[in-house]
């Protein structure tokens, strides 16, 4: 199952685990991925705590960084359901 597909079945708060285990498999910082996805550094001060809430933009520019055949637990977990 691609990433589009699995994206299209999670809550946003599914989507921000899974960019955050995005960034923990790369060993990124919060710096480095914010540079990659073409956002400031600020956008991401909090994106650890659990009431992170990213706009879209925000979003769909950090997923535009994880290639679509990354997979996680989450991607398992769907496709059991």
């Amino acid at each position: 199952m691609n990433a589009n597909m699995v994206l299209a079945m999670m809550k946003t708060e599914d989507i921000v685990g899974w960019i955050r285990r995005y960034r923990d498999t790369q060993g990124w910082s919060k710096n480095r991925l914010a540079s990659e996805a073409g956002i400031q550094d600020t956008v991401l001060r909090s994106m650890d705590e659990d009431d992170w809430n990213p706009t879209r933009k925000t979003l769909d520019r950090l997923l535009a960084v994880i290639p679509e055949d990354f997979e996680t637990e989450t991607d398992e977990t769907v496709e059991a359901a």
